[in-house]
């Protein structure tokens, strides 16, 4: 019997520990920094050759003092509306994001110009499991200065734990 526990266990903390880091930090532009396209489609272009996946983190790497990024709805984004974000304002390179809900999120420069004049936005489709939890909206940024939008995440760990916690009883 204790055998079969300790398979059970060693099974579980396995799978703990595989959804945790099966995330993938996506650097912005890959080798392009976050600033102003050439051509005004390269985020875009880069986006639509990505697959993401809930919990997959983009990294917005930029000169500070000269970029910015927020996260904005898509009527902002259509109208590239700097006064209707859905998140602070980030300022400091690098900035990041971590994607959490599954759906279209929408990202543009606040700088004025840089969106309107220059195309500096881009959208991603984050994809995800097809038994997806409901989530809640997040209490607001964290210190830090980056952004998570609202999370699904902790509702899949504390899953794996009532799991491990079950297998203690087998």
């Amino acid at each position: 019997m204790g055998g079969k526990k300790g398979s059970v266990l060693l099974l579980t903390f396995v799978t703990i520990l595989g959804v945790c880091s099966a995330a993938t930090t996506y650097i912005v532009g890959d080798g392009v920094d976050w600033g102003i396209p050439s051509p005004p489609s390269l985020y875009s272009t880069w986006a639509s050759q990505k697959i993401f996946r809930l919990g997959d983190v983009l990294e917005f790497n930029f000169v500070n003092g000269q970029d910015t990024v927020a996260v904005v709805s898509k009527a902002a984004y259509d109208g590239c509306n700097t006064n209707d974000l859905l998140s602070p304002v980030m300022t400091t390179s690098p900035a990041r994001v971590t994607l959490n809900t599954t759906g279209t999120h929408y990202f543009l420069c606040t700088t004025p110009n840089h969106c309107s004049l220059f195309g500096q936005k881009f959208s991603v489709f984050v994809n995800g499991p097809s038994l997806s939890p409901t989530t809640s909206p997040s209490a607001g940024p964290p210190p830090d200065g980056s952004f998570t939008t609202p999370t699904a995440a902790g509702v899949h760990l504390l899953s794996l734990v009532s799991i491990a916690a079950a297998a203690l009883f087998i």
